[in-house]
């Protein structure tokens, strides 16, 4: 059996949260350089646009948002902390809900035998799903007033 690991940046040393802060930097920058390219090469590429291809550029977009909002930093529990924790929280689970999404348009197209005509006559309600349905998820937990300080 595998113990939880709760721990705060309060249990960490000064050497550590440092090391844990450059590791988060290092990452979001290779990450955001990546998602940019991918959307560079979806608008240079013109004739390679398809529903897969504007799924992955959507995916790429969340994780933009995510990569701009680690690399703000830690706001110390300031009004801006609510607003990056429902940044990060809309655009973590719109990626998740995009790669759900890639996954099912895969799933109905090789197994179910869809055609990408018949997927695409769904993209709409994918982005509905995957914007909407991430964008509720993060407004939720301000309508309860559930953001604030983590105890990090």
């Amino acid at each position: 059996m595998i113990p939880a690991f709760n721990a705060t940046l309060a249990e960490f040393t000064a050497e550590q949260v440092e090391s844990l802060l450059i590791v988060n930097i290092v990452c979001s920058s290779v990450s955001l350089f990546g998602s940019i390219a991918i959307i560079f090469l979806y608008f240079y590429f013109r004739s390679q646009r398809s529903l897969t291809t504007r799924m992955v550029c959507n995916l790429s977009i969340a994780d933009i948002g995510v990569c701009i909002a680690n690399l703000l930093g830690d706001p110390n529990s300031s009004p801006f902390c609510v607003v990056q924790a429902m940044v990060i929280s809309f655009f973590r689970l719109a990626s998740v809900l995009w790669t759900f999404f890639f996954a099912l348009a895969m799933f109905l197209f090789v197994v179910r035998g869809k055609t990408f005509q018949d997927l695409e006559k769904r993209e709409f309600a994918f982005h509905i799903a995957c914007w909407g349905v991430a964008a509720l998820l993060a407004l939720l937990p301000l309508a309860t007033d559930s953001y604030g300080d983590s105890g990090a």
